[in-house]
Formats: structure tokens, sequence, C-alpha cells
């Protein structure tokens, strides 16, 4: 995946207070990519994005809010309000080996135990108890859980090899 594409990470809400500050909601909420500092990209439904810095991320229990320079008034807050947040992947924070970030399993080749083709990943499903690759087949759509007992391997660079057993779900 490319540096410069931006990730979508979550959504502006409603205004909090009156000195800009917004409520920022997740799309996933164990996220640590957004840090004070970051460049994000505010995308609405209508008109151009726009890049705006990160001035504070603040955690109250389990709900975050965000304040952004320049956005110092209610005023200012609500204008924001619904925008998606987004963030450069190339920003994400580095990690370590053997972990990845859903969002590069996107596209990646998935191959049966033998090596034949199978399809690719459209995208990962999380779920309460497993996280799961959403492959695009020939017969259409197919979760695989995204644990050992049905992957086999996983690299960015070589893409997905799938278990006898992934082979069986239904």
């Amino acid at each position: 995946m490319s540096a410069d594409r931006w990730v979508p990470l979550g959504v502006l809400g409603r205004a909090r207070g009156l000195g800009g500050e917004c409520w920022f909601r997740p799309f996933n909420a164990d996220t640590d990519a957004l840090h004070d500092g970051a460049t994000v990209r505010l995308v609405r439904d209508v008109g151009a994005p726009r890049e705006a810095t990160v001035e504070a991320l603040v955690v109250h229990g389990d709900a975050i809010s965000m304040k952004l320079v320049g956005v110092d008034d209610r005023s200012a807050a609500e204008a924001v309000t619904g925008a998606r947040v987004e963030l450069r992947r190339g920003d994400f924070p580095p990690l370590d080996e053997g972990e990845f970030y859903h969002v590069d399993l996107v596209g990646l080749a998935v191959r049966a135990h033998d090596g034949s083709a199978v399809g690719t990943v459209a995208r990962v499903a999380s779920y309460p108890s497993v996280d799961a690759l959403v492959v695009t087949t020939a017969d259409g759509e197919r979760e695989v859980p995204l644990v050992d007992d049905y992957v086999a391997s996983l690299d960015l660079a070589d893409g997905v090899t799938l278990t006898a057993d992934a082979l069986d779900l239904g």
C-alpha cells in the first residue's frame, strides 16, 4: 500500500464545549494511529477535502475528543461535524515483526494450501471473538477466520495461503 494513501480512521461527532473540540468516533476503538500533531484530512460528502493538524486528543473514559488547530470555538467545531478523518498510511506508527494493519491486507492474493488461486482479500471483518478475512472468490465472498487453524501463512509481499480446513468453510 502506498504511504501517501489516505486511510479513514473515524468521524468527527458533535461539538464538545465552547473551545472547538469535537467528539471523535474511531472506526477501530483500539487504534493508536492518531496523535497530537498528526496531519489529517477531513472529508465531507460535499466540497473538497481539507488537511488539518490534530492539536489534542483526549480520552474521556470510552469516548475521545479531538481538537484541531484553527478550530477554536463551538461554531468552527460544528462546521466540521460529520467529517471523516483520514490519515496517510505512511504516518501510521511502525509495527513489530509479524504485525500488520488490517488496511494492508486488502487486495492481497489468497491461495489454497496447494498454491491454486482462491481470490483476493476484500476487507477484514472484526468480530468480538475473532477477525476474519473477507475473500472475494469466483463464487462470491467467503469469510475465513484470521487464526492459525485456517491461515497457513500471511505475508504482505506474498499474500495469504489457507490451510485445507479453511476451504471446507461454508
